[in-house]
Formats: C-alpha cells, structure tokens, sequence
C-alpha cells in the first residue's frame, strides 16, 4: 500500500511563519543588546553595572509573566495573546529608538519584555494547532531550530549593526519583522478549539509567581562574584 501524503497547504505555511519571525525577533532582542552595553553605558554617561540593567529587566520581565501569559492564552485564545503580544513589542521597540535617557530606554524594555513574554508563551501552542498531527515533530523542531540559531546569531547581528550605525538601529529591525508577523498572523493564525472546560484566571497565583521569580532572579544578580585568583 502506498502511503499517503500528508496534506499541508500552503495557508498553514504562512501561519506558521508568522510564529516563527515573532519568535526570532524575541529572542534576538534577549541576546542582540549585550553587544551595545558599553556603547549604551558611554552614550548615557551610567557605569557599566547600571547598564545591564537594559538586558537584565527585559529578561526579568519574561520570567516573571511567562506563565500567566500561558494561562490567558487558555482562557482567551493563543492567537489573542499572540497577536497583543506583538502590537506590544512593536510599540516598545519604536518607544526604544526614541528615547533619549537611560531610563526612559530601560521603561521601553521593560514593557518590550512584556510583549516578549506574550510571544513566547504560547508560541509553541500556535505551532501544535498550525501543524497536522503527523508531522507535529517537524514544526517544533523547526521552532526550537529558529530559537537556537537567533540566539547564536544576536551578537553577531548586533556587531555588523553597530560597526555601520548607531544603536537605535538593534530596535528598528523588530519594527518590520514584527509588522510583518502581525499582518500574517492577524489573517491566517487559527483560534483555540472549542472547549467545553472554563476555568478563570488565577491572580494570586500569578502574583505570586511572579514575586517568587523575579526575586529569585534579582537575588542571584546581586550576589557578588568570585574574583580570580581568589582561593
């Protein structure tokens, strides 16, 4: 018996591509500004500790908020949160490249994170409802390849950028690539399925997730670090 091909149109290509360039352009802002710190730290006249905060609070902000967004995503539809997510990173992005102090600049990655965490939280879940049963292996496998190589690739990209213009430009790549996603996604993206379970969101659990990650976090980054050659 032959076996039969596995029907993928070309809509759900789309779709997918969509979650794939949101994902990329969130990732890539993880990794892409720790290559600017020390030019950010001389424009804005801070120490090099005050810097890495520009990193550190995108970061804190998606660990803090990852698991709620996961939960209104259940609740309200992945392509919702999807979609809000990207309005949100765009429009921090361009808040980004306008503004002219430490932080004003921090405030903006800050609500980017937030975004961010939107995107993630329920990329994977596009990616299971986008993808047939048969070759679900193959979407995630290409969603965890798109992460990988943005994260290796940022401080390359961010030193091809920097070395032909300022920082402001690191901000200005997300401005296409997420208007790109949102366009795609907003036309193509498909809804939650039906589900006869409802259950509400749970704001104290996500208080409290949140406390509890984002103090864990702020902890470790204020231990001090071993100096070499100390015994």
């Amino acid at each position: 018996m032959k076996k039969e091909k596995i029907a993928f149109i070309p809509k759900q290509y789309f779709a997918a591509v969509a979650v794939l360039l949101a994902i990329m352009m969130s990732v890539l802002d993880g990794t892409i500004m720790n290559i600017a710190l020390p030019t950010l730290a001389h424009d804005f006249d801070v120490t090099p500790a005050t810097a890495i905060w520009i990193v550190n609070a995108y970061q804190i902000v998606i660990t803090m908020t990852l698991l709620s967004f996961a939960s209104l995503g259940d609740i309200y539809g992945y392509r919702r949160i999807f979609l809000i997510g990207i309005s949100v990173f765009v429009g921090a992005s361009v808040a980004c490249i306008l503004s002219n102090s430490f932080w004003t600049l921090t405030v903006s990655r800050i609500i980017q994170g937030f975004g961010a965490a939107c995107i993630m939280s329920v990329n994977t879940a596009l990616i299971r409802l986008i993808y047939p049963p048969q070759i679900l292996g193959r979407g995630m496998g290409v969603n965890a390849m798109v992460v990988a190589v943005s994260a290796a690739a940022g401080p390359s990209i961010a030193g091809s950028i920097l070395a032909l213009g300022s920082w402001h430009w690191l901000f200005a790549i997300n401005i296409p690539l997420g208007l790109a996603a949102l366009a795609i996604g907003h036309r193509l993206l498909p809804h939650n399925p039906v589900s006869a379970v409802r259950h509400k969101f749970d704001k104290i659990s996500a208080i409290a997730n949140a406390l509890t990650f984002g103090l864990l976090i702020y902890t470790l980054d204020a231990l001090p670090m071993p100096r070499a050659g100390n015994s």
